[in-house]
């Protein structure tokens, strides 16, 4: 599910994820009960405060000795930054 919503170019309306739950032989009856349950939208909401709480706005996030990667899709921005922390002395 995760992969396919992440592929699409903009954010999906209702119909598009429960049509995409479909073609991936979700559970429809589980899923429909869980999308509509309270408590599923309360810990979505506090996992999303949460993750915010700590700057992270979107995935992937990498974080290097509490620092985060600015552009977790660079290999050169990774890899600058894990030099940069393997490089210093304690």
């Amino acid at each position: 599910m995760y992969d396919s919503l992440n592929n699409l170019k903009n954010n999906p309306d209702q119909q598009k994820i429960l049509n995409i739950a479909e073609s991936i032989d979700l559970d429809m009856r589980k899923f429909l009960s869980d999308i509509k349950d309270s408590t599923t939208y309360q810990a979505i909401t506090q996992n999303f405060s949460r993750i915010n709480d700590r700057g992270f706005y979107g995935t992937p996030t990498i974080v290097i000795n509490n620092k985060t990667v600015l552009d977790a899709f660079s290999y050169d921005a990774i890899s600058e930054m894990l030099e940069n922390e393997l490089s210093k002395k304690d």
